[in-house]
């Protein structure tokens, strides 16, 4: 007999609110504030095993995918189609885009859940591309994460490559510090190509200890040697006799990402919905439109300045989870920034329908009633409680660190494509507000001494600056209150200028 899932009752009855709201930020009417989200009770799952969600990235080819897929075969019982051996079938099971599997180049961001055997411990992977010219896709994968594992290539001259002044691994261990993450883990990939040797795996953990410890990772960083191909150290620790273990003892990768326990920023569906789309379908039986977590090109396009999304590329399925709150059948919720308020027909997961979703249930997608065309809907929308509405902005100030491969400084007025979550809007610096010596303090916060005049921004600085939209508001938030939403990258002509969180959704002059 099956056992009935414990549940607590959570009322989203709220203190009465203004009977109007005024237009928002891009000019849409107002919408009627005493709208609520749900007028009923709603019992929630209590779930006390919150996932843990991991992005994967590293330079390319450093076997990425391989690992995903390792995992994947062993944990999750996944099986290759057709005559694949080796790293490429590895790969094969992590690329779920048709298009990926048969170039074997991982080109968008795919994601998989997975459940340690032992510890039944919940772990997200989002798998995401190592290549320069999809580092938009990576960008909105470690949006969406709250741990990163980043993978580097001990086979002799790769590793060198990967943390060359133009190598991903520098790149990706920078954006994933400006976008807040904290908490990294950093996998030695191909020891079977240097014969498991202890000094090539020290002198890596060292110069990448020093570079993180520069870039402000101020948490300690466990280092995990493996070979992915032959699954050495990846989900079992090494048996006596290999050469691994007469010198490493630690834990093995899957076992460290278990250890990575909940995060602060987990959870929270006492807080008001926060829903972020990143894919919209029409349904049939399950409702007018389907909106889930699926990122179908790294950023959405509202058009022709985006860079970084390739119009050919096919979906890669990401689900992402409620950001905060909870999303019942029923719920009206408002969908910014159209500012329209939608209804939710059905809640479903990857495992069938939900009475209610919250931030520690699985990946799941909401259908809406038909009051909106499905056409007038599109990925980057956050849809939230009426009444507790997201914030929708033009112009924000955030703080900053610019990238070692900044070539022209950063002035007022210069031009940039702003990446956050789902989108890719054009901008401009309108003000540079002050430099911040780099901090000591960890999740995006990187004030430090008093503030000095800033003309210019160079490379390796860190600054507070504001940036204005071109094209309207969108859907964004201080990242003290909704990390997933603050969180920003600057970009212009295909590379990284400067990423950072946002310390404010106004003009620094307004009141």
């Amino acid at each position: 007999p099956k056992t009935k899932t414990p549940e607590r009752t959570v009322s989203r009855e709220t203190k009465s609110a203004e009977s109007t709201r005024s237009a928002g930020a891009d000019g849409a009417p107002a919408v009627d504030a005493t709208t609520k989200q749900r007028v009923k009770p709603v019992s929630l799952p209590k779930d006390d095993t919150h996932p843990v969600t991991v992005v994967v990235s590293g330079h390319v080819d450093a076997g990425k995918s391989t690992i995903v897929g390792y995992l994947l075969q062993r944990v999750a019982n996944a099986r290759v189609k057709g005559e694949r051996s080796g790293s490429t079938s590895l790969a094969w099971l992590a690329d779920s885009d048709p298009i990926e599997r048969e170039r074997g180049v991982t080109i968008g961001i795919s994601v998989h859940h997975l459940t340690a055997p032992e510890s039944n411990k919940k772990i997200v992977l989002i798998d995401s591309p190592g290549h320069r010219d999809f580092v938009p896709a990576m960008i909105a994968g470690a949006s969406q994460a709250s741990a990163a594992l980043l993978i580097v290539d001990a086979s002799p001259g790769e590793f060198e490559a990967g943390f060359s002044a133009d190598g991903q691994t520098r790149e990706h261990a920078l954006l994933l510090r400006g976008l807040g993450m904290s908490r990294i883990v950093v996998a030695v990939n191909k020891m079977d190509v240097v014969e498991f040797d202890k000094s090539r795996f020290e002198s890596i953990s060292q110069s990448v200890t020093q570079f993180l410890k520069q870039a402000g990772f101020r948490d300690q960083t466990i280092f995990v040697p493996c070979a992915a191909v032959q699954g050495v150290n990846v989900v079992d620790s090494p048996a006596d006799d290999h050469p691994l273990k007469q010198w490493y003892s630690g834990q093995s990768m899957l076992e460290t990402l278990e250890s990575l326990g909940q995060s602060a920023e987990d959870g929270g569906e006492t807080l008001p919905t926060r829903f972020a789309v990143s894919d919209v379908s029409k349904g049939i039986n399950f409702g007018a439109a389907l909106m889930s977590g699926r990122v179908s090109k790294g950023c959405h396009d509202r058009g022709p300045v985006s860079e970084g999304c390739a119009s050919n590329v096919v979906p890669s399925g990401l689900w992402t989870q409620v950001i905060q709150g909870s999303v019942a059948p029923g719920d009206r919720l408002l969908a910014q920034p159209l500012n329209e308020i939608v209804t939710v027909k059905a809640v479903e997961s990857l495992f069938g329908r939900l009475s209610a979703a919250v931030p520690s249930s699985d990946l799941v997608s909401i259908g809406l009633l038909g009051e909106l065309d499905p056409s007038q809907l599109f990925p980057g929308l956050v849809l939230s409680d009426p009444e507790h509405p997201v914030s929708c902005t033009d112009t924000f100030t955030a703080q900053v660190i610019t990238m070692p491969s900044l070539s022209r400084p950063i002035i007022q007025g210069t031009p940039v494509i702003c990446h956050t979550g789902g989108w890719a809007e054009a901008g401009v610096v309108t003000k540079l507000v002050r430099a911040i010596q780099r901090g000591r303090r960890s999740d995006g916060d990187h004030s430090g001494s008093a503030p000095r005049r800033l003309r210019l921004l160079a490379k390796n600085q860190s600054a507070e600056i504001q940036v204005t939209l071109r094209r309207g508001a969108i859907p964004l938030t201080v990242f003290a209150e909704c990390k997933p939403l603050g969180r920003v990258v600057l970009r212009a002509k295909g590379k990284t200028l400067a990423a950072g969180v946002v310390t404010q959704t106004k003009p620094d002059d307004a009141p």
